[in-house]
């Protein structure tokens, strides 16, 4: 039997839940069925019966029963109706209208009527006091009125009076204000009392009263393996009259069935068969069983047991001789063979790096039911890295990693080589490691370099594998460079990386740090020395700025220095100036070198501290707690004294310190003192001159710390004492007493008591008298002279000798809040002893003084309640008091704030939700607000994702976004996610708006699109020594990687950019007609690679003519000279040629000008002379570098003279190839002809072979070789600095050979 416990008027709702909706009933009181009508409501919603009493009377108490049709089931509940004290609002109401008005020195008379079950409780109270009849009040109450007479009213008589009445069946407040003003007033506040029904819930066992029916839903096979065979039943709603489940099988031919397993409807998903073997091919049913029988069998379709499904394992033998390292030789196959076991055939997947490999090319890999197999053909070091093996099947996983090294020459250094600190005799090479060592450590590294023209490379240096940097020397001031670098181990040369083409030209280096060798408070002079490096350039001034206390830079001049001295004038005194100094010469300005921070102060002196301040502070500095310490010290020195303090030893780096210096004097302070501040202060003030100290020691008094260790000393239910130990700290102040207060926890006055004071000297120990079964609190504090210490307070003690009242519940939870309802949830508090009997839960209106009880004053035995009837709008708190043997507990602590009002609803689901862009990383994600949003009530929009195979939707973001459009980041490649959004409210989450099908985390890939901008559509002219500029938009995902190349060389190095706006810019200053061709821009990325020509035409006189040919001399002393036009005509047509003739002595003669053909035919040569030509061309922009033929002489033809050759005997007159004078070193000035001569001897005549550093030398228009009886000569015409080097002459006849050499060293000419 249920007890349903009601206040009268209240009302009662008795509960019943069936099995399901097929069971019907009646509810029946005194034997009279009870049906609906005014006052009585029977409902049915599914299987729950619900009756519904309103209004309850005191003739509705006793037992009430629900007699269900079907199995003849009854339960009863008996209903119990209170009456505890209530007021009626319009009798209370009425009553309060019917008093008189009050005057000061008349009698004032309070009514309050009431009703409720006797005996009923009345206590008045003014001001939280209790009062009782006496000389100044009355009080005479009845069985349905109190009433209080004020005999001799007074303006003290105004305030809150409140009346108290409680039954058994509860507790009312009644309050009732009383004002004076023109007209006197008394305020009374109405008071309704809720009804308040109490449920208990009953389960009856009820038994089946017929056979289950046949099993609903389906029969799925969870796995079919022989040695893993589950069979599950998926239900969609479970019966409730189902005891067990019975499973049995038969094989497909066969017709008995045989029992397999029993299981219960919670084990019903997962059913494990044993006993069965691959092949079979097996029939199961399932059939539902209770007290009644069993039912029907559900049958399932026949299925074939397959084979044992065991997860995939590596042979162990073989992993161990693969081991976690091979090394093998390039060139050299890598086969592997790994045998393994597992079903069904798993599946093999290799990864390099951390990497898929793609099996294709050299990359072979093959898989059976016994081993796979994997295979790099021709490995070379690129094929180095770590492999991982993942043997899968729906089982399991294996897996073996392991470490490949191929042994091979080292991968090509990384580029692109960065030069940096370019000079006229120097540069600096960088470069980065090769991606591979070749499986051995790299060595060293080889340097090369050679001219932008030369074909020849040579070695500059050697370094350690280790350095990664160099710095090459010796270079020729104004020649273009190339660099090349090679990574070197035991296998061999690396593939070299090569530089661009660098001018050995720039800016100068930084020059010596300025130093100030004048100093005073107005002015500053610097010095500084010259650049170790000029850059390859004359200097031609300084930029020299400064700089005040750290701003901005500034110039010193307007225009540039030419010294080495700078003086800043008009200075600020104290203030800190700094300088730098950079050169400048042709190619530029160089790099800024700084000079120290300079103070501009007069001469300096040490600082010094007055004695009367050393004396001042000689005794102790004796301060309160909370004042701030401040000291400011006149002292005086130059440059201006910085200050400085510690604490004893130790550095102070308390945030409440701080000091500073100011002009003639250095500044301390320490604010908002504490106790822990007592101490010594060490000072020191201190300049470039010297330093100046002194101490200054600190008293900080202060009240006392709380006392230690307050607890019960001896209590019982006529007396608690209390006793503790004095404070750690007495604030450097004597103790005078100890303060004691005590509290009773049933006062709702909640006024503390001081009881005798405690002196020093006497026990610390105080006495209370108490009233048994009520709780206390006592709390202590200390004092000295200058206050009281923190106070330090007891738990609430029990004056009684069993337990103690429940401690305060913890702050109650508000939930299902509406206009006028709402649910409070809080948890249980300690018992002190003594199980819980219920909660009182209390309202109270914020801005009132009272606390309303709830239930009409009973108490509740769950921790949730329901509250209702509050009123929209109004702020409410809610708190529990907690309720036990010893009586009711502390006050728990107050909810927060609450205003009753209807849900509000989501916003609407926004719409055209969709990926705006991805990468492998991130993903942007665009929508569109939903219809009729209200935006300024939006707290904005939450993003959610689903991993795949998984039914938990993750935040993708806290914090809701307000704008239309989110990045969101933390993917991986490769990862599949369902995504959707949804709006928030107030009201919570709105609709969701989800993509229809499953996004897989990849970059978006668009084909890279270029489209050049200006003149780059069409061909591009550019003047010689101008810069040429070339754009284009470049566009596609993900972000193209751009490429500007000439002749397969990248022009990176000479000013690609690309800005924020998809433009790709291309800037080549200086340019010369070898720049003339087609510029590639070429743009890559995952989805493919473009390219666009652009041609350049770079406007230059033309080159030399070429070939120049010289026929036979005919017999009037004139000869015809042939050439070919040249190799690039300078972007305009030639407009006609210049041939020019000298004699041996240099002289050049213009022979022919304006030629318009490609020959010329030279007149009146002089027998026996020597002749040079040499020719020029010529385009609109001037004329070229000219070309000089070979040496020409001309020898007269005269008629043969015939000698008869005499006999003799042959003797041997052979002698080996030497040299009677050798090669010199020769040195000349730029455009100037060099000549090495050097004399041979030999016979036969020896064979004459020169060379230029290695290189065998070929008679052209550059280099002429006579050989003229023995006296051997080398011709180098137009002599520059590339022709500088090293010159050999070789001599070699049948008997011998002999070398010797020369060095040629070409200057500048200016």
């Amino acid at each position: 039997m249920s007890d349903i416990t009601v206040a009268k008027n209240g009302q009662a709702t008795l509960t019943c839940e069936m099995p399901d909706d097929s069971y019907n009933g009646t509810w029946i009181q005194n034997g009279t069925t009870l049906a609906d009508g005014e006052r009585i409501s029977v409902t049915q919603v599914g299987a729950e019966h619900t009756l519904v009493l309103k209004s309850t009377l005191k003739s509705d108490e006793g037992v009430i029963k629900f007699k269900s049709d079907k199995g003849g089931f009854e339960l009863d509940f008996n209903l119990i109706v209170t009456e505890p004290p209530s007021v009626d609002p319009a009798e209370f109401e009425e009553c309060g209208k019917s008093l008189g008005a009050i005057s000061i020195g008349s009698p004032a008379t309070l009514k309050v009527p009431y009703s409720g079950q006797s005996p009923i409780t009345v206590t008045w109270r003014f001001n939280g006091a209790e009062i009782a009849t006496g000389d100044t009040y009355t009080i005479t109450s009845t069985d349905k009125l109190t009433t209080l007479v004020v005999g001799d009213f007074q303006q003290a008589n105004c305030g809150n009076f409140e009346v108290t009445l409680q039954n058994e069946h509860g507790t009312l407040k009644i309050p009732v204000d009383v004002s004076l003003s023109e007209t006197s007033q008394v305020n009374y506040e109405v008071v309704q009392v809720p009804g308040e029904t109490i449920e208990k819930t009953t389960t009856v066992n009820m038994t089946a009263t017929e056979a289950p029916a046949k099993p609903a839903g389906n029969i799925k096979f969870n796995n079919m393996s022989e040695n893993k065979f589950s069979i599950g039943l998926m239900m969609t709603n479970p019966p409730t009259d189902v005891l067990n489940y019975v499973m049995e099988m038969k094989d497909e031919a066969g017709s008995v069935w045989h029992q397999c397993a029993l299981f219960t409807p919670e084990e019903a998903k997962s059913i494990t068969v044993k006993g069965i073997k691959s092949g079979q091919r097996m029939t199961f049913r399932i059939k539902a069983i209770n007290e009644m029988g069993e039912s029907e069998a559900m049958e399932s379709r026949a299925v074939t047991v397959q084979k044992a499904a065991d997860p995939p394992m590596l042979d162990a033998a073989a992993l161990a001789k693969i081991g976690n390292e091979i090394r093998l030789k390039a060139g050299k196959d890598c086969r592997l063979k790994i045998p393994f076991k597992g079903s069904p055939m798993p599946v093999a997947a290799w990864v390099k790096n951390g990497k898929k490999l793609a099996i294709k090319g050299r990359y072979q890999a093959d898989t059976n039911e016994k081993e796979t197999t994997f295979q790099i053909s021709t490995v070379t070091g690129e094929d180095s890295g770590e492999y991982t093996l993942n043997l899968k099947n729906k089982e399991g996983v294996s897996s073996h990693t392991f470490k490949l090294i191929v042994v091979d020459v080292p991968g090509q250094p990384q580029g692109p080589m960065e030069i940096t600190d370019i000079s006229g005799a120097e540069m600096t090479l960088n470069w980065q490691a090769p991606r591979h060592d070749g499986g051995k450590a790299i060595s060293q590294y080889i340097v090369d370099k050679k001219e932008e023209k030369a074909t020849k490379w040579s070695e500059v240096a050697k370094i350690e594998g280790t350095e990664l940097t160099y710095t090459v020397p010796q270079l020729v001031k104004g020649c273009k460079y190339c660099f090349r670098v090679r990574a070197v181990n035991e296998e061999g040369e690396s593939k070299a990386l090569t530089s661009v083409a660098t001018v050995a030209s720039g800016p100068p280096a930084p020059p010596g740090v300025p130093v100030a060798v004048d100093v005073t408070s107005k002015s500053i002079v610097f010095t500084w020395t010259a650049p170790e490096n000029d850059g390859g350039n004359e200097i031609t001034g300084y930029s020299v700025e400064y700089r005040e206390n750290g701003g901005d830079w500034m110039m010193v001049t307007k225009d540039h220095i030419d010294g080495f001295k700078a003086s800043l004038k008009d200075l600020h005194d104290e203030s800190v100036y700094e300088l730098r100094v950079a050169g400048k010469n042709s190619a530029g300005k160089g790099k800024y070198c700084e000079s120290k921070p300079t103070t501009a102060c007069d001469k300096p002196e040490p600082p010094v501290l007055d004695d009367k301040v050393k004396a001042q502070y000689s005794e102790p500095m004796i301060l309160n707690a909370g004042e701030d310490l401040v000291l400011k010290l006149p002292i005086s020195g130059i440059p201006r004294p910085q200050g400085s303090w510690t604490f004893g030893k130790d550095k102070i780096e308390d945030a409440r310190a701080s000091n500073s210096s100011e002009k003639g004097f250095v500044l301390f302070s320490l604010e908002e003192l504490k106790r822990s501040d007592c101490g010594t202060y060490h000072i020191q003030a201190e300049n470039c001159e010297g330093k100046e100290t002194m101490s200054v020691s600190l008293r900080v008094l202060d009240v006392p710390t709380a006392v230690e260790n307050l607890k019960v000393v001896r209590a019982s239910s006529k007396s608690l004492t209390i006793g503790w130990q004095p404070p750690k700290d007495d604030g450097e102040s004597t103790i005078t007493a100890y303060s004691i207060e005590v509290q009773c926890c049933e006062d709702e006055a909640h006024e503390w008591i001081k009881l005798n004071k405690v002196f020093p000297g006497e026990d610390l120990k105080a006495t209370y008298e108490v009233k048994k079964g009520n709780s206390y609190k006592f709390r202590v504090c200390v004092l000295n002279m200058l206050g009281s210490s923190p106070s330090v307070t007891s738990d609430a003690l029990l004056a009684d000798d069993k337990f103690k009242p429940p401690a305060a519940p913890a702050k109650p939870i508000v939930s299902e809040l509406t206009k006028s309802t709402c649910v409070l949830t809080w948890t249980a508090p300690e018992d002190n002893g003594s199980p819980i009997n219920g909660y009182m839960v209390e309202t109270k209106r914020v801005g009132r003084r009272n606390w309303v009880k709830e239930y009409n004053g009973r108490t509740v035995d769950e921790t949730k309640c329901f509250i209702k009837d509050l009123t929209k709008g109004c702020d409410y708190v809610f708190r529990i008091i907690a309720n036990n043997e010893a009586g009711f507990g502390t006050p728990g602590a107050e909810s927060d704030e609450t205003i009753p009002m209807d849900p509000i609803p989501p916003a609407p689901t926004p719409t055209d939700f969709k990926i705006e862009d991805m990468s492998d990383n991130a993903i942007t994600f665009t929508w569109k607000d939903g219809e009729g949003l209200e935006r300024d009530k939006l707290h904005g929009y939450i993003i959610q994702k689903l991993p795949e195979g998984r039914t938990k939707w993750i935040n993708c973001n806290n914090v809701p976004i307000r704008s239309t459009r989110a990045f969101v980041t933390d993917f991986r490649a490769g990862e599949k996610f369902r995504f959707r959004i949804s709006p928030m409210n107030d009201g919570g989450l709105g609709g969701f708006c989800e993509l229809p099908d499953l996004v897989e985390v990849r970059q978006m890939q668009i084909m890279p699109v270029i489209e050049l901008r200006g003149d780059a559509v069409d061909t591009v002219h550019v003047s010689a020594g101008g810069t040429l500029r070339l754009s284009a938009f470049v566009s596609g995902n993900p972000k193209p990687i751009i490429r500007w190349m000439k002749d397969k060389v990248d022009q990176e190095r000479r000013g690609a950019t690309r800005n924020q706006d998809g433009i790709a810019h291309l800037n080549v200053r200086y340019l010369t007609k070898e720049d003339t061709g087609t510029f590639i821009i070429s743009a890559a990325n995952k989805s493919g690679k473009v390219k666009k020509d652009i041609k350049v035409v770079v406007h230059d006189s033309p080159d030399p003519p070429c070939n120049i040919t010289m026929g036979d001399i005919n017999p009037d002393g004139s000869i015809m000279i042939s050439f070919d036009p040249p190799a690039c005509d300078g972007g305009s047509p030639i407009k006609h040629y210049c041939v020019q003739m000298s004699d041996a002595y240099l002289k050049f003669q213009t022979v022919q000008d304006k030629l318009t053909v490609n020959k010329c035919l030279v007149k009146d040569l002089r027998p026996g002379a020597t002749y040079y030509f040499r020719i020029y061309a010529e385009n609109e922009h001037g004329r070229g570098e000219y070309a000089q033929s070979n040496l020409l002489t001309v020898i007269q033809k005269n008629e043969p003279v015939y000698i008869q050759r005499p006999k003799f005997n042959r003797m041997d007159t052979s002698k080996p190839a030497g040299f009677s004078l050798n090669l010199k070193n020769v040195q000349i000035k730029e455009r100037r002809s060099a000549k090495l001569t050097c004399a041979t001897i030999g016979r036969p005549e020896p064979e004459i072979v020169w060379f230029k550093d290695n290189n065998k030398i070929k008679a052209n228009n550059k280099y002429s070789m006579r050989n003229s009886m023995g006296v051997c000569s080398l011709l180098i015409s137009n002599s520059r600095a590339r022709d500088c080097g090293k010159y050999r002459c070789e001599a070699k006849n049948p008997t011998g050979e002999a070398v010797c050499e020369a060095t040629l060293m070409v200057y500048p000419d200016h």
